[in-house]
């Protein structure tokens, strides 16, 4: 048998007719697919649902809450919750929200360990960043070191890899976490003792003038709101942020 073109591609092409990768939300087969490198492991249909439900893009002239992001029913400006805080932020956004497709992909992504998945998040954040904050610098939540070992990767670090590598995006891990118990099942005030003394910036990095601070889920924005306040004490002017999903 002659083997024509570089082995690396056509083995390659070969483990994917026999491994091929599934679409992380339906489950079909990508061995076809002509996919580019930020679509992730996500069909043609379900790139398009996926994208047909970003925030950022949608063009039905819906209103956005100033600080939060979230979609406005029937207020202007900032939403009922927010004109009750005072964040340290100065805006929040989120690709998606947390129901539907948003939900399904961060359950994907988070809990099923659909890590090619970081490529798709990477790729719409670079658009956010291009139209809504280009000369801002990245900053990624930093992860909690005990969840991070335990699955053996972290979730936003992935997404910043991916934006220094491809993206050219300028990436600064300024901020890091110690330990502590996790904030899944805590509310906003508990949230924010929890984090007390458990996130620094690192005093060795310059304080970038503008950040854009990036995150996976905004529940009560406790971890984003720390974050930007321990930016701007560091000399940050402007903090704003995007979430892959906001679940308020």
């Amino acid at each position: 048998m002659i083997m024509t073109g570089k082995p690396s591609s056509f083995i390659s092409t070969f483990a994917n007719l026999l491994l091929p990768e599934y679409c992380a939300l339906c489950g079909a087969s990508l061995c076809l697919e002509q996919a580019g490198p930020a679509d992730g492991p996500l069909c043609r249909d379900c790139r398009r649902k996926a994208c047909a439900a970003l925030l950022y893009s949608r063009t039905d002239n819906i209103r956005y809450c100033g600080k939060c992001g979230y979609p406005l029913t029937s207020e202007l400006g900032d939403c009922i919750a927010c004109r009750e805080k005072n964040w340290n932020f100065n805006s929040s956004m989120g690709l998606f929200l947390y129901q539907g497709i948003g939900r399904d992909l961060i359950c994907a992504y988070k809990f099923e360990n659909r890590r090619g998945l970081s490529r798709f998040f990477a790729g719409h954040i670079l658009k956010f960043h291009e139209q809504h904050n280009p000369d801002s610098i990245i900053v990624p939540v930093p992860f909690r070191p005990a969840s991070k070992k335990k699955r053996g990767w972290d979730q936003i670090e992935e997404i910043a890899v991916i934006l220094k590598r491809y993206g050219q995006v300028e990436i600064s891990s300024c901020l890091f976490r110690e330990n502590g118990p996790a904030q899944k099942t805590m509310n906003y005030q508990r949230r924010l003792l929890n984090l007390n003394n458990k996130i620094h910036f690192n005093s060795k990095l310059k304080a970038p003038q503008e950040v854009l601070l990036i995150d996976d889920v905004f529940t009560t924005g406790a971890t984003l709101d720390y974050c930007a306040g321990i930016l701007k004490k560091a000399g940050t002017a402007e903090v704003n942020c995007i979430a892959i999903a906001l679940d308020l």
